[in-house]
């Protein structure tokens, strides 16, 4: 009797090696996200800003350049951030780390940009001025606002002298209730109460500035009128 022996053949198993997802470039649809989020980032950020400070009656003269600085400064970051994120995308450590320190040193150049360029903004207007004949007030060519009655419409305009015009504000006590001076010098309404009120107002321009004299402005009370018989 044969016996017969099979032998069974073992086959060695082969370690898979584990293949990285990173890419050493990136493909074309990626590529094309990148360029949306890049461009829809930056008009994301200029609606916002524009939104966020929207010009009123009162805004500074700067406002649309502080707007454009304040776009570019975001801009600039956001772009970074997105390129960053798509950095680690690709199989390139290198890469990688030259982009998050560009991120860092990008975020500071942003914000000294801003800052700077608003610094730059300001000298430049004020040579203007200056190249222009520019000049602080030294006088007042109308500082004398007469007395009020309760109830009856009151209108004055202070006025200075200096280049540019200057800008009239109320510097220390009180003018009557129901009074309003406005940045022209205007101080117009209705009186509400009588009594002897006693301030000062100070007009200022890009030269500089000058306090008033002491103003004193009284109002009377209101007189009703006489019935005849």
């Amino acid at each position: 009797m044969h016996f017969v022996l099979t032998l069974a053949q073992q086959t060695p198993t082969s370690t898979a090696t584990p293949t990285s997802t990173a890419t050493s470039t990136l493909q074309f649809s990626q590529g094309l996200v990148l360029l949306f989020l890049v461009v829809g980032g930056a008009l994301a950020a200029g609606i916002v800003v524009i939104v966020a400070r929207r010009p009123g009656a009162s805004a500074p003269a700067d406002q649309a350049g502080s707007v454009i600085r304040s776009w570019i400064a975001i801009s600039l970051v956001l772009g970074l951030l997105i390129f960053c994120g798509a950095a680690f995308l690709i199989n390139d450590p290198t890469l990688r780390s030259t982009l998050l320190g560009g991120l860092v040193a990008s975020v500071g150049a942003a914000v000294a940009f801003y800052f700077s360029s608003k610094t730059a903004e300001q000298a430049v207007s004020a040579a203007v001025t200056l190249a222009h004949g520019g000049s602080k007030p030294t006088g007042y060519t109308r500082d004398s606002p007469q007395d009020g009655t309760v109830g009856t419409p009151y209108t004055y305009r202070f006025m200075a002298n200096g280049q540019p015009g200057p800008s009239f504000r109320l510097s220390h006590g009180t003018i009557p209730p129901g009074l309003v001076l406005d940045t022209d010098g205007t101080m117009y309404g209705s009186p509400t109460a009588p009594g002897t009120f006693t301030f000062t107002i100070v007009a200022t321009n890009s030269a500089g500035t000058l306090p008033s004299s002491e103003l004193t402005v009284t109002i009377s009370p209101h007189s009703p009128p006489s019935s005849s018989d």
